[in-house]
């Protein structure tokens, strides 16, 4: 990662005309001067979404003290385009600092950006200062801005961040992509692209971190697509981890999707704009079999995310 870092780097300034949101539009060049706060992130990403607490407790702490933190929605999903959708998690995730939106990736590749989260300080001579890719290092963030704006640990509002809680992690499945650009079936068939199709899960011995299908479904370029109503279709999948996430929305309205956890029912989930939703929370992080099933017609699948860790 050093060799991606952009400490040191003048930082490029805004293309005009981008929409925001929270604030009228904003340039580093009228900013000069501030300590300003850049977060790369996409609204349905678990690892954007678990840094939130900590970029609202710093905005809330320091905005009066210099800080200015911008977010900058680069989408990873065409339904992460919609400005619509981006206001509403904004609203939803009570996010009150300027948010960028950045469908067309212009300041994404400005900045050549690889990574949501990424995590910027720009000093007020428009240098970059320091450079964070990914979740944690929350304590040494806090450390980075107080350092930047001045501020003394005394100040009782700078000490909001404290110490991360020690945790336990564990191995768990990776991110499973559900489209056919990035992600695969364990179904003997495979995909067939972007038509409805009577799936069969005929495997005794389901592979772990693979998912298989049952029922009919369509398979898009991102996501799968339940095509009838029926509680005879299911997703099935062999995890490991304590946590697991969906990325979903239902076509039309909302719908309802059923979660077996070994078998056992866990409450069912509404499904109704393109959101992450939480689908397992436990202490164990074995193996565990996840069947899904949608029961309407137009439900969409993305992603699944996992998480390991326990504290």
């Amino acid at each position: 990662m050093a060799g991606d870092s952009l400490i040191g780097v003048h930082a490029p300034d805004f293309p005009l005309g981008l929409s925001w949101v929270r604030s009228q539009e904003l340039s580093l060049a009228g900013l000069r001067g501030k300590i300003i706060f850049i977060d790369f992130w996409t609204y349905s990403c678990v690892n954007c979404i678990r840094t939130l607490p900590c970029l609202k407790k710093w905005y809330e702490a320091y905005k009066d003290k210099g800080l200015v933190i911008i977010g900058i929605h680069t989408p990873e999903f065409q339904f992460e385009k919609d400005p619509e959708n981006v206001r509403r998690a904004v609203e939803g995730f009570g996010i009150n600092y300027p948010v960028v939106l950045d469908p067309d990736f212009l300041v994404w590749n400005l900045y050549a950006n690889h990574w949501w989260p990424r995590h910027l300080l720009i000093d007020g001579e428009g240098k970059i200062i320091y450079d964070h890719i990914g979740e944690g290092a929350y304590e040494e963030t806090g450390d980075a801005i107080k350092k930047a704006l001045g501020v003394g640990t005394s100040d009782a509002r700078a000490v909001l961040h404290s110490k991360e809680s020690p945790k336990i992690c564990y191995p768990m499945t990776p991110e499973l992509y559900l489209g056919y650009e990035r992600g695969y079936i364990g179904n003997p068939s495979g995909f067939k692209r972007d038509t409805v199709v009577g799936y069969k899960d005929t495997d005794k011995d389901h592979k772990q971190n693979t998912v298989y299908l049952h029922g009919s479904w369509m398979v898009s370029r991102e996501y799968l697509e339940h095509a009838r109503g029926s509680l005879d279709d299911y997703l099935l999948l062999n995890f490991l981890g304590t946590e697991v996430n969906i990325v979903a929305e239902k076509i039309g309205g909302a719908g309802s999707l059923l979660i077996l956890l070994d078998g056992r029912k866990l409450p069912p989930l509404t499904v109704s704009h393109p959101q992450m939703l939480n689908l397992v929370k436990r202490k164990d992080a074995g193996s565990a079999f996840l069947k899904l099933i949608p029961r309407e017609a137009g439900i969409r699948l993305y992603t699944f995310t996992f998480g390991g860790c326990v504290e």
